[in-house]
């Protein structure tokens, strides 16, 4: 290798030793060189974790909005594969105050609490503990956050409104299709 550069720089090429070396090496380097399979084996193993749900809850919908960006934008950033976003629908809790010992209602509130979900695919276990220190670390004041595996009867049930409307439909249909097939065993019956 000396003579190499020896001979380049004779040559009146001026130009970083190091730079004449990295050259040298890339046009001996052949691409697709098979290596043995084995040498995968002594690559340390890194699990990934499967679908895993990071939910952020509040109380104020402007904060909870911006910050629901803010963790979409810095997981991108991040490399890490976002499959889903989505809001949940609202739930409203009704409080009452009551007077001091009786049963007499002070006054009433209302909290409207919201929820954003990010779906994450293929978290690897080193990346994990970082992201979530700095999810948690970030978290603004009111907001609260949980990171769970991804369960399809949980989070795609609370994911939808029920449409109460259509649900009375299906419910009447059910009961003519019920009606419709007495009424069609009856001439059956007659005939016999």
């Amino acid at each position: 290798m000396n003579k190499i550069v020896s001979n380049l720089l004779k040559s009146g090429l001026k130009c970083n030793t190091n730079e004449v070396f990295v050259r040298h090496l890339r046009s001996y380097v052949r691409k697709g060189v098979d290596e043995p399979k084995y040498l995968d084996y002594l690559k340390p193993q890194i699990p990934y974790y499967p679908l895993i749900n990071v939910q952020v809850r509040g109380y104020d919908y402007v904060v909870l909005e911006s910050y629901g960006k803010f963790l979409h934008n810095l997981m991108n950033k991040l490399g890490v594969n976002v499959v889903k976003y989505w809001c949940s629908p609202l739930q409203s809790l009704r409080y009452d105050s009551l007077r001091p010992e009786s049963e007499v209602t002070d006054s009433q509130f209302t909290l409207n609490i919201y929820e954003r979900s990010l779906q994450i695919e293929n978290l690897s276990a080193k990346m994990a503990p970082v992201l979530l220190e700095i999810v948690l670390s970030s978290l603004p004041a009111g907001v609260h956050m949980s990171a769970e595996e991804h369960d399809p009867s949980v989070h795609e049930e609370s994911r939808y409104i029920p449409d109460l409307q259509l649900a009375a439909f299906k419910s009447e249909l059910q009961e003519l299709k019920g009606n419709m097939s007495d009424d069609i065993e009856d001439p059956k019956k007659a005939k016999k």
